[in-house]
């Protein structure tokens, strides 16, 4: 059994009238009873286009400097009723309550209007209540309603009830009830950071709008998305679409360590033999230069706290206290000396000496230790 649903009435209130044009003109072609309120109804009737006002369903006016309009039973009775319950049926019979299959609604800009520096009143009359409850109703009941909350999806709504005559299917209304839910969770959440800058409710609200699909996850099987300004951290020259693991190769490049890195051209000091291009052994000068500046950066025994793996010798300062340990299977060497005073200590141990350790530059003592296997 099929579960598309032909549209035969819809509700349009919107704050932009963008892109509106063709779509009412091809509901209206398609014989489609329109309901609308306000400006989205005058805008209509511009047109050429008969509206049944929503006044006329509620017996109500707009009221309250235009605060409520839409909310009413019989505005969402016409939208949350399961049109294959027959309690449902019944009652909106009963109540004399239309049958509403499209909802086209749009959101004041509460976002637009906090960056332009708005007053802290006209923030709040941002705040729409009317538009998101008919999202949330309609998408709700996505079974037998389409709802479309973003002038962004215009276009493919023009699309949809133009192929088919205004019939929708199952599965393009729930993916439009996708499409809504995330613009009423994003839009409660920038109302929620509004209201608590000062932080005083310790909860963070992320809502990302600009997500991309990359060519694939950590894994060729996998899917991996961005999410994101995409194109102003990157400029694409050539090649493929990145992958998940292009991506991390690049965030684990530390630009500000790459900046300040000891393979700066001042610090290696080359000489002009060194950078001279001319040179069969120029790579080797360099490589001799980057050894010898990497040596300089691991830990130095007898000055720095820690185990060096290259030497097993295991240096721990602590103020004034200074002890120098060393084993190699059952041989152990372990010094505890005055931090205070310069050492100087030749240690070999099992016939194998052992690099020289300075604790200080001004040393003034010798420490001399040989130890046999």
């Amino acid at each position: 059994m099929s579960q598309n649903k032909t549209i035969s009435s819809a509700l349009i209130s919107v704050f932009s009238k963008d892109g509106l044009e063709p779509i009412v003109k091809k509901l209206n072609a398609q014989g489609v009873t329109i309901y609308s309120t306000g400006g989205t109804q005058k805008f209509i009737n511009d047109l050429g286009i008969d509206v049944v006002p929503v006044e006329n369903i509620t017996d109500y006016p707009s009221i309250l400097g235009g605060r409520v309009k839409t909310l009413h039973p019989k505005i969402f009775g016409g939208i949350l009723n399961r049109q294959d319950n027959p309690s449902d049926v019944e009652e909106m019979n009963s109540f004399n309550i239309p049958q509403i299959d499209l909802v086209i609604v749009d959101l004041y800009p509460f976002e637009k209007t906090v960056a332009s520096g708005a007053s802290h009143q006209d923030i709040i009359e941002k705040i729409d209540i009317g538009g998101i409850s008919l999202i949330r109703a309609a998408a709700k009941n996505f079974k037998d309603v389409l709802c479309v909350s973003s002038v962004d999806d215009y276009a493919e709504l023009l699309d949809l009830i133009s192929k088919d005559n205004g019939s929708i299917s199952y599965e393009d209304r729930q993916r439009f009830a996708a499409k809504s839910f995330n613009i009423s969770s994003h839009y409660d959440s920038a109302i929620f950071n509004y209201f608590n800058q000062n932080k005083k409710e310790v909860v963070l609200k992320l809502s990302e709008q600009n997500g991309k699909t990359l060519r694939y996850g950590e894994n060729p099987h996998q899917q991996g998305f961005f999410f994101g300004n995409f194109d102003e951290m990157f400029d694409k020259l050539h090649g493929k679409e990145l992958s998940y693991n292009n991506l991390l190769d690049v965030d684990f490049l530390e630009y500000k360590v790459l900046d300040e890195n000891e393979l700066d051209e001042d610090e290696l000091q080359f000489t002009e033999l060194d950078i001279n291009p001319l040179d069969v052994d120029l790579l080797m000068n360099v490589l001799d230069q980057l050894i010898a500046l990497t040596a300089q950066s691991e830990m130095v025994d007898g000055r720095t706290s820690g185990f060096n793996k290259a030497t097993q010798v295991n240096t721990l300062r602590d103020g004034s206290r200074l002890e120098i340990i060393r084993q190699v299977g059952s041989s152990e060497v372990h010094l505890r000396l005055n931090a205070d005073w310069g050492y100087v200590i030749n240690l070999t141990q099992g016939g194998i000496p052992v690099p020289e350790i300075t604790t200080d530059d001004n040393t003034t003592n010798n420490i001399n230790i040989y130890q046999s296997e």
